[in-house]
């Protein structure tokens, strides 16, 4: 499906639970205006500032991005995104597609950075090209991408353990997202307050908070099957009742989640945002 979006108000998500688990996930949205509130991604996300300029916050850091700049943001690592009016390119993909260099990219947090004109050309004829690339291609420039970061990026100081992140992400996968702080504190052999402490260092989050945003991702996940009832959905991601479940998933992505499920199934009144969107799995 090709996607671009007029304008994502109020943190218009596009949730990837799936690639938690690798799978080459790739996805390109061409947004036009773009104003998400916060949330966060088990893939990587590439902003490209292409129309002008974009703010983002990544773990409550602020980042400027200048027009031709880009900004890789890592795994988990929670972010906004605010470029109203102007042209942005926003690419999610696994850590799968930059194997040899997931581990590196994923140990720091970086800032905005200029690519070489060289790599831009390469990446504007490829990566952003109408059509998304071929497979070997698109890692050929997903590692270019990687090579510019860690070139001309300034590392951005934090308190991020990217073993401590993987460690809780992977385990409330296998707890399917159904965990309180202190049983996770458990399961993964803290004492719950040094683990409150160590969670919120690394996600700049309370655990509420986190496990609101984690449930509303798998909400996501689920609502594109269309054998599971929005009841079953709001069931399986524990939000407890089908009106907590609207009320949250509406303040997070701009619709109920009926709303959504249209929305995945292209079923839009006439003044909906356009949107374009280029997906691999």
């Amino acid at each position: 499906m090709d996607r671009s979006c007029d304008l994502a108000v109020g943190g218009m998500i596009d949730h990837q639970v799936k690639n938690s688990s690798g799978n080459y996930y790739f996805e390109r949205v061409f947004h036009r205006s773009i104003d998400c509130t916060a949330h966060f991604h088990a893939g990587y996300e590439l902003i490209y500032a292409e129309g002008g300029g974009a703010e983002v916050t990544v773990n409550g850091t602020g980042i400027s991005l200048s027009a031709g700049q880009m900004l890789l943001i890592a795994p988990y690592a929670v972010h906004t995104v605010r470029a109203v009016g102007t042209t942005t390119p926003i690419v999610v993909f696994s850590g799968d597609h930059i194997a040899d260099r997931d581990a590196r990219m994923r140990a720091a947090l970086y800032g905005a950075f200029t690519p070489s004109a060289d790599a831009l050309a390469f990446l504007r004829q490829t990566l952003y090209a109408p059509q998304p690339p071929e497979t070997l291609l698109l890692q050929a420039c997903l590692y270019l991408v990687c090579h510019e970061c860690l070139c001309r990026a300034p590392a951005l100081s934090s308190g991020r353990d990217p073993v401590f992140v993987q460690r809780v992400a992977e385990t409330l996968q296998q707890m399917q997202g159904d965990a309180s702080a202190a049983a996770l504190a458990r399961t993964l052999g803290y004492e719950y307050h040094y683990f409150s402490r160590l969670f919120h260092r690394n996600f700049a989050m309370c655990f509420a908070s986190f496990m609101q945003l984690y449930r509303f991702d798998r909400a996501c996940q689920l609502l594109a099957d269309p054998a599971l009832t929005v009841t079953q959905v709001a069931g399986a991601c524990g939000f407890g009742s089908v009106r907590n479940f609207d009320r949250v998933f509406a303040s997070l992505a701009g619709r109920t989640p009926s709303g959504y499920r249209a929305h995945l199934r292209g079923d839009r009144a006439p003044a909906a945002p356009q949107e374009r969107v280029d997906r691999e799995l």
